[in-house]
Parts: structure tokens; C-alpha cells; sequence
């Protein structure tokens, strides 16, 4: 029995001995792997960082062959993450490489083997327990995006993000709360796919406050733009235009616009108190517009000032330079009939002259430029579609700059 017992001894004390050998063969063999660098990542590159774990390799509290290191997270538990973002990279002296990650929520952070190639030099390109992971992917506006756009409902529920959400680590809402920008005009210049869940996002800015509201915001969560109703103003203070007007034109000594004090005579030619029907009667129609009467102290919108001018006939007028041939009533029958027997000069009004402050009752002086480079006329038919009319009903005739300068002198003697 003490025989027995003392082969016993001796075997368990010899396999005691290999244990320990073994362990300490591996112990040393773990000790002579050592980090040799270690790489901060830019932030820069934070948007092509994002991955999938493959299932391959867990994830450790310090590179996997250190001494010391622990799991953090099992290859299964962080193959079961949506995403992980890389930010820095560590060099082993086996040439193989680990890339610290975080998970989106911020549960679990350690080191993961990427493979034997530095994934510094293509983010997109890494081996190991990672796999590269895209969580947008951009798209083109549609038409429907193009149109002025504005938050469906606004508020807490509505936010704007600095990108879609959930796309990229820690990358929250820019504006949390949408309510004071409540019925603005918004443009969408880009458009993307979030591709964790499938839902569009659209990049918009606030055409009042572009600095304050610009940002990704769910396409689902915008609406088409409807502009306010101006207030309507309620007075008697009639906007006028005066018979006289100007005459805009290049001054080559400054480099700027110049205007003549023109009133349209054209007392040459013989017609009635030198007027001119179609000045006249604009002016006229202005002048008793509805639209364009309120309050004196309020100002009319620029749109509606715009309108009246369009409406009234103002914005082009063609000014009559030939002779009348049927004595007339201007405005009358036969001045109408006439209109298709003479040559006109056009002018176009320069919307930049009025006043950027128009109020109910103010009267305006107008500004015009003239096309020096056409005559034009109304023709009574359009022959095979060889005259070719505008959208004002005249067919243009080309003439020599310096044969209308010679015109326009001869009318201003």
C-alpha cells in the first residue's frame, strides 16, 4: 500500500511539474508579444469609422495578447451591436493590430483584432472582427424635395440633427425644439437614406435664419410651404405713379446707371398734347388700383406693388414714335384701331429703382430702360408664322444702336 501510494505521489507531483512547465512556456511566450505604437484617430475621419463586428473576435479591455487583458464583450455579444465606431488604433510586435471601439450607446469599449494591415490606411478596408459598416447612404433631391418646404409640426417632436439620426456616434439634435421656426420657408440642398432603419432625411436651411436652423431633419416631418397672407390694410391712401417719369441709361463716366427726367412729348410728330395712349392709360389704371390703396401707415408689399405694376401695364410700355393717322380721343375707338398703323420704342421698368419702403399714398416716380436694339409693331395678322410675336402681342424690328440714338434725339429737341 505505501508502495502504492508512492507512485501515486510521484506521478501527481510529475504532472504538477508539466503543468507548471507548460504554464509558464505560455506565460512566457504570452510576455513577449508588447504594443509597439498606438494611434489616436482624426476626428476628421469619424463618419467612415463605423462597424459591424463579424462574430470572429471579442472585444478586450487592453489589446488581446497582453498580459492582463479580459473580455469586455464575447464575439457573439458584439457581433449582437448596430454599430461600433473605431477611434484609435493599436500596433502589436507580431504585426498584427487592434482598433479600440465603442458601441453607439456607449455600453461596451475595448480592443478588437483587425487583421495583420494598419486599418490607418484605409478605414473602409479592415480585417479581423470588424467589417466596415455605411449608415448613410446619399440621394438625389426629387422634385418634390426641390419645393419650399416647412416643418409639418413644429416642436419638441420635430428636431434638427447634425446628422440623421442614429447614423453617427454621439452626434445629436442642433435644434431640439422647432416651434419658433413655425411656418418658415425651408430649402433642402441634400438629401440622404439613413441606412440603420430606411428612413429619408433631408438637409434644410431656414431661409430667414439659415445660421440658427439648418440641418438634417426626417423628410416624413416636412410639408410643402404655404407663404403667409399679408395683413390686408384698410385706408384710403391711394398709390400713385406720376405722368412724368425717368429714363435709365449707362454713364460711362462713372460706371453706374444715370437717369434723364423724361416725360414722353413728342411734339415732332403732331399728337394730341404730346400724350401717349399706352403711358396714359397704365398710368390711369395704377392710380385707381384697389390693391394698392390702405392705411398711410403701413407698407405695401413689395409682391403687391409688383402685381399692380404688371396688371396695370406699367412693367413694359410701349411708347407710340410715329404719327397718329385718324384724329382721335386718346384711350378711344379709333386710337385703337390706330394702334396697328405706327412703330413703338419699348421700355422696361427697373423694379430696382422703387423705393425698398412703399407706403399706402405714396406717389412714385418710375424708372425705365429702353430696348435701343428694336423697333416694335403690332401686327394685324400673323402671316404663316413668319411674324413672330412676344408675349405683349409686338414683333420686334432690329435697329442700328446709333439709328435709335439719332430717333430718340429727334423726339427730344
Amino acid at each position: 500500500m505505501r508502495s502504492s501510494l508512492k507512485r501515486t505521489l510521484t506521478i501527481s507531483a510529475a504532472a504538477l511539474s508539466f503543468v507548471s512547465a507548460s504554464g509558464l512556456a505560455m506565460s512566457a511566450s504570452a510576455s513577449k508579444i508588447k504594443q509597439v505604437g498606438s494611434t489616436n484617430l482624426e476626428p476628421t475621419t469619424a463618419y467612415i469609422r463605423n462597424y459591424k463586428a463579424t462574430g470572429s473576435n471579442a472585444i478586450y479591455n487592453k489589446p488581446g495578447k497582453l498580459s492582463g487583458s479580459k473580455v469586455v464583450a464575447s464575439a457573439s455579444t458584439a457581433k449582437a451591436q448596430s454599430v461600433l465606431r473605431g477611434y484609435k488604433v493599436a500596433k502589436m510586435s507580431n504585426k498584427s493590430y487592434y482598433m479600440k471601439v465603442v458601441s453607439f450607446d456607449g455600453r461596451y469599449r475595448g480592443y478588437i483584432y483587425v487583421g495583420k494591415k494598419n486599418p490607418v490606411n484605409n478605414f473602409k478596408k479592415v480585417g479581423g472582427g470588424l467589417t466596415y459598416l455605411s449608415t448613410t447612404t446619399s440621394t438625389s433631391l426629387t422634385n418634390n424635395d426641390k419645393k419650399d418646404l416647412s416643418f409639418a409640426k413644429p416642436g419638441t417632436d420635430t428636431q434638427i440633427y447634425k446628422a440623421p439620426k442614429g447614423s453617427q456616434y454621439k452626434v445629436g439634435a442642433a435644434v431640439k425644439d422647432t416651434t419658433d421656426y413655425k411656418g418658415h420657408k425651408l430649402v433642402a440642398s441634400k438629401a440622404a437614406m439613413n441606412d440603420m432603419d430606411g428612413q429619408k432625411w433631408l438637409y434644410v436651411s431656414d431661409v430667414t435664419e439659415p445660421t440658427n436652423a439648418s440641418g438634417w431633419v426626417l423628410a416624413s416631418q416636412l410639408t410643402d410651404y404655404v407663404a403667409p397672407k399679408a395683413p390686408v390694410s384698410v385706408g384710403n391712401d391711394q398709390t400713385t405713379v406720376t405722368k412724368n417719369w425717368q429714363r435709365e441709361f449707362y454713364n460711362p463716366a462713372t460706371g453706374t446707371k444715370a437717369y434723364s427726367f423724361d416725360n414722353l412729348n413728342l411734339p415732332l410728330l403732331g399728337t394730341s398734347g404730346g400724350s401717349n395712349v399706352n403711358w396714359t392709360t397704365a398710368v390711369k389704371k395704377f392710380n385707381s388700383d384697389a390693391t394698392v390703396k390702405g392705411d398711410k401707415k403701413d407698407v405695401v408689399p413689395a409682391d403687391t406693388l409688383a402685381t399692380a405694376f404688371k396688371n396695370s401695364g406699367l412693367s413694359t410700355v410701349y411708347m407710340k414714335v410715329t404719327p397718329t393717322l385718324l384724329a382721335r380721343i386718346p384711350g378711344g375707338l379709333l386710337d385703337k384701331i390706330d394702334s396697328y398703323s405706327g412703330l413703338y420704342m419699348k421700355f422696361d421698368l427697373d423694379m430696382d429703382n422703387i423705393p425698398t419702403t412703399t407706403h399706402y399714398g405714396d406717389q412714385l416716380k418710375l424708372a425705365y430702360k429702353l430696348d435701343n436694339t428694336n423697333l416694335y409693331y403690332k401686327p394685324v395678322i400673323s402671316l404663316g408664322g413668319l411674324t413672330n410675336t412676344n408675349a405683349d402681342g409686338y414683333a420686334a424690328l432690329p435697329v442700328q444702336l446709333n439709328a435709335m440714338n439719332t430717333l430718340w434725339g429727334l423726339l427730344y429737341q
